[in-house]
């Protein structure tokens, strides 16, 4: 929690790692952090990831050796979610679900600032899913009595989970459709077009 951070990014980024890593007790040049700022009246709340130096330049050196120049290192579901900034900005509020693997985020955004996030494990059709979004959708809404909450934007590669959504939270759910937004190239070989691309997009998005 900060009383304010700079407007530019690699300042802000800088004093945000240097809290980080007091908390942590790191040096701060041996970490790397990706962050989104939280809104909150009267003071900046940022949610942050970091991660060793050491296991970023492993990743790095493993893309190297296959050929590939490594640009950008980020969060998939904080990149998604620039996707969604100009909708926020709008309505004011936009809830995002995001289903990659065995996990999947829950955020809302307010006023184009991440207002909420939740991360949880989905394992099967044990009904767990189901809960974890409604209990996270009733708790904003609990929070926010006064937002109107008609439809929650959902980008996943599951048809089921689609469904599971619907069921969870009561109201539209908008599919973000990964071929509706990309088309692969002959490069990208088949079977591998995933979310990956998308969250790269978001990331072109963001900068």
């Amino acid at each position: 929690e900060f009383e304010d951070l700079p407007a530019k990014k690699d300042d802000a980024t800088e004093i945000i790692k240097l809290k980080a890593s007091k908390r942590l007790n790191l040096n701060p040049p041996d970490i790397r952090l990706g962050y989104q700022k939280l809104s909150r009246d009267g003071t900046v709340k940022v949610l942050a990831v970091v991660v060793n130096k050491d296991t970023v330049v492993s990743c790095e050196d493993a893309c190297l050796e296959s050929g590939f120049e490594v640009g950008r290192i980020s969060i998939h579901s904080f990149n998604l979610l620039n996707l969604f900034s100009q909708e926020a900005s709008v309505h004011g509020i936009c809830p995002v679900i995001i289903r990659l693997d065995d996990y999947f985020s829950i955020m809302f955004l307010k006023n184009g600032i991440l207002d909420f996030y939740r991360c949880k494990v989905v394992r099967g059709s044990d009904g767990t899913g189901t809960k974890e979004i409604s209990s996270s959708f009733l708790s904003y809404r609990g929070k926010n009595p006064d937002t109107p909450l008609d439809n929650i934007y959902l980008i996943s590669m599951s048809g089921d989970f689609e469904e599971m959504v619907r069921k969870a939270v009561g109201v539209e759910v908008r599919l973000f459709a990964l071929d509706t937004v990309l088309k692969p190239g002959p490069a990208v070989p088949a079977g591998q077009f995933s979310l990956g691309y998308l969250a790269a997009l978001g990331a072109a998005a963001g900068i």
